[in-house]
């Protein structure tokens, strides 16, 4: 059974256009493989076509520069300590403030990247009676929102009053962050991949752009695909009868990604083969890696490159590298 991958390489290995096409991965593992593959299916001398992995893609096509982590944290967390003073009259440390920021950029990022209004999602309902005043909710909708601010007659609680405070505060950080980032032609990644999709026209300076082995797409991803499809080839790793079960949550999205980004050229269909399963006992986790390690040692050879060892913690990847 020929390996995904190996497929794809098959597949493109004498298109004249190879040396102007642009592959795009996941990730950069597939795209080593991929061009491992390529080497293996020729037997003569070829130009090897551009391999990007999708945040390296929106990186091309941006023309912003990604902010490194803790520059982000340090200018949120001046806008958000501007913003408090001047709105409550209170300060907050930064030492206290870096955990609430890590959250607060990871629902940046997560706004961005699936295309959110913002300004929607961060309007506050601060007091119980507007909740009362939403006609677009629901009965049960209600309940929940009372159950979660648990508004009493005396009002919210104080821990209620700084969740409120914070939530109020959501909306003009964004906006600041963003404009600030901005002036200075710097981003976040999915700041980055929104400015990207929301512009009126993409411009790829290659004949053709083939999308391989992505799986459970973003807004922001599925908006990329869509733009460049009079240019775009789509490849999906769905053979597995279990993706394809409709009982299976995941058939939501196969289907709709297979429907809306069918791949031009037919794969070969390989036949499902049931895993076989072994279940080992451990007590302790640096135990599974010792347990990992035998097995590796004892039953696969050195030049097998089709084994993956996926660890449930990555602080086990020194431990499982030394068994």
């Amino acid at each position: 059974m020929l390996p995904f991958l190996q497929n794809i390489a098959r597949l493109f290995i004498n298109d004249a256009e190879l040396s102007d096409t642009c592959f795009v991965f996941p990730n950069r593992r597939s795209g080593r493989f991929f061009q491992k593959y390529l080497k293996e299916e020729t037997t003569r001398s070829i130009l090897s076509p551009k391999i990007f992995t999708i945040a390296e893609f929106f990186d091309s096509l941006s023309p912003y520069s990604i902010e490194d982590n803790i520059g982000l944290i340090i200018r949120l967390y001046r806008n958000y300590s501007k913003l408090l003073t001047e709105g409550e009259g209170r300060e907050v440390a930064f030492d206290d403030f870096i955990s609430l920021a890590k959250m607060i950029l990871s629902d940046f990022n997560d706004v961005d990247n699936y295309l959110v209004n913002a300004k929607q999602l961060f309007t506050n309902i601060s007091d119980i009676r507007e909740i009362d005043k939403a006609d677009f909710l629901n009965k049960e909708q209600k309940e929940i929102l009372h159950s979660l601010f648990n508004f009493t007659e005396h009002g919210p609680s104080e821990s209620q009053k700084k969740f409120i405070g914070t939530w109020k505060l959501l909306y003009p950080m964004y906006e600041k962050l963003q404009a600030e980032l901005l002036s200075e032609g710097l981003c976040y990644e999915g700041m980055r991949n929104r400015k990207v999709v929301e512009a009126e026209q993409i411009t790829v300076p290659y004949s053709k752009v083939v999308f391989v082995g992505f799986n459970a797409i973003s807004r922001a991803e599925r908006e990329l695909f869509l733009k460049l499809k009079d240019k775009a080839d789509y490849y999906w790793d769905y053979d597995a009868c279990w993706v394809k079960d409709k009982a299976n949550m995941a058939n939501f999205f196969v289907e709709r990604n297979l429907r809306d980004f069918p791949s031009k050229l037919k794969i070969e269909a390989e036949t499902t083969r049931t895993p076989e399963i072994e279940i080992w006992s451990v007590s302790s986790a640096v135990g599974q890696c010792k347990i990992a390690g035998s097995l590796i040692n004892g039953r696969i050879s050195s030049a097998d490159i089709r084994t993956a060892v996926i660890l449930s913690d990555e602080k086990l990847l020194l431990p499982m590298l030394y068994c």
